[in-house]
């Protein structure tokens, strides 16, 4: 059930596994960010998505055998635009 939802959400994003997986924490981190109704230097939303990431990448490794080699790579992809957002919203360089 994991593997069926999980490669229907990659199939509906474009791009490949790698780019599903940055729009999947950009999503994450806009979701969390507005349930918490806070801005983008919340500090907190990166550690609540880091968690969220790796619960994720854990059940890649449980339930779909993925080898825990690939899973540090997937949390890369998976944090690296929020923690960009996040980093330009402390440096003011976004107007939120």
């Amino acid at each position: 059930m994991y593997g069926e939802v999980k490669a229907m959400l990659f199939r509906i994003m474009p791009g490949g596994a790698e780019a599903a997986q940055i729009y999947l924490g950009l999503l994450c981190l806009l979701a969390i960010l507005a349930v918490a109704r806070r801005g983008l230097s919340w500090l907190p939303s990166l550690g609540i998505l880091l968690v969220l990431g790796l619960a994720i990448e854990v059940a890649d490794v449980v339930f779909l055998r993925q080898s825990a080699r690939a899973a540090a790579p997937e949390l890369l992809h998976f944090m690296l635009v929020p923690c960009v957002l996040h980093l330009f919203a402390r440096l003011r360089w976004l107007k939120v």
